[in-house]
């Protein structure tokens, strides 16, 4: 432009800005699970063992687990079917089972959280 403005690239100011408000998220996160982990161990409060993982984690160490690898290759043997089949109806059983987030405060923990 010859008038003297200069020329600003609103897709790159967009991305920035948004790029800084995942990082500002990000480290939000990051520092009131730091502060949850100090104020349960400041007062010696009573957390079951998965409430502060992360639902994903849960699902994946529930499904690596020896005893369900077990039991779906001996169904799978039992009713002929394959395993990839019994595994899928696994994986269906265990979104079912574990709660959304593990941690939630107005969920029950004596009706929502499997006991492991």
């Amino acid at each position: 432009m010859s008038d003297g403005t200069s020329s600003v690239s609103w897709p790159a100011v967009a991305g920035a800005v948004l790029a800084g408000l995942a990082l500002a998220l990000w480290l939000a996160r990051r520092a009131l699970r730091s502060w949850g982990r100090r104020t349960v161990l400041e007062f010696r409060a009573r957390v079951d063992r998965y409430k502060l993982t992360a639902t994903k984690r849960v699902k994946a160490e529930l499904v690596a687990d020896s005893v369900i690898q077990t039991a779906i290759t001996r169904h799978a043997e039992i009713q002929r079917v394959p395993r990839e089949q019994v595994e899928r109806l696994v994986g269906r059983y265990i979104e079912e089972i574990v709660p959304f987030s593990t941690c939630s405060p107005t969920t029950n923990s004596a009706t929502t959280s499997p006991s492991f």
